[in-house]
């Protein structure tokens, strides 16, 4: 819909809503992401192999690095809109550069190295 573009004080309910307001629901999406980047390093660390673990942990890190930025910004933190003077726009542009950053390394790297 292109709300998500739009400021704080101009979103409607979909900005309130108790699932996307909740800290709690972004880190229990984190969880298997954090878990794979472990399970990666190990392996990097076990086979003494740096490619292909480490690139595939940094596609994890990334992905978990995104998820925490969404969850700890002001506006869904609080639960509560952010004040037009409170608003800046570079924050949520940084934040969707990251996500299609990730976005885009995860899905090079899966059709590169996992569909060989």
């Amino acid at each position: 819909s292109g709300e998500w573009l739009r400021r704080p004080d101009r979103q409607g309910s979909c900005h309130a809503a108790i699932c996307g307001a909740s800290p709690g629901n972004a880190l229990l999406t984190a969880l298997p992401l954090f878990f794979r980047f472990l399970q990666n390093l190990r392996v990097a660390h076990d086979t003494r192999r740096r490619v292909p673990a480490l690139p595939n942990a940094l596609k994890y890190a990334v992905a978990l690095l995104v998820v925490l930025f969404g969850a700890l910004h002001p506006a869904v933190s609080s639960g509560q809109r952010l004040r037009t003077s409170d608003y800046n726009p570079w924050v949520q542009y940084a934040w969707l550069a990251a996500y299609l950053g990730a976005t885009l390394y995860a899905f090079l790297w899966d059709v590169a190295m996992d569909w060989r």
